[in-house]
């Protein structure tokens, strides 16, 4: 009997394909097109989650396999990562059109002669002297 709490959160490649029965090629060619649920590479080596490991021995291994079956009862958790990326990324636009509204309406409020931009207290830097071609540095001329 296992415990819960001694099973890892996720495999490495080799050991995944050792719980499933499958060769590690097998298993890295399935996590290339995106076939399991949840896996990803961190540093460069696919990590499968161990909820993952559930529906994988339900699928298909043939190319031209006619009987291909979606697995049910295996978790989408890519459409869970997915769904917390877009949320993230609705958090940061709601932040950034609060922040653009902000200055806009600082915009509004300043003097119509006052420039928007204060002026620039360095002066540009000068273009640097024009060298000689090689040849005629190497000759002397």
């Amino acid at each position: 009997m296992t415990d819960d709490a001694t099973e890892p959160q996720a495999y490495t490649l080799a050991e995944a394909a050792d719980r499933l029965g499958i060769s590690r090629d097998a298993l890295r060619k399935r996590c290339d097109r995106g076939l399991v649920p949840g896996a990803y590479k961190l540093d460069g080596r696919w990590l499968i989650p161990a909820v993952s490991l559930t529906g994988l021995t339900d699928r298909p291994t043939g190319r031209d396999s006619a009987d291909r079956r979606p697995v049910s009862h295996a978790p989408d958790m890519t459409g869970q990562a997915v769904q917390a990326a877009i949320e993230a990324l609705v958090a940061q636009l709601a932040e950034k059109d609060r922040q653009i509204a902000t200055l806009l309406a600082e915009l509004e409020r300043r003097p119509t002669g006052q420039p928007a931009l204060p002026p620039a207290s360095t002066p540009a830097p000068e273009a640097p002297a024009q060298r000689p071609a090689w040849w005629r540095r190497w000759l002397g001329r």
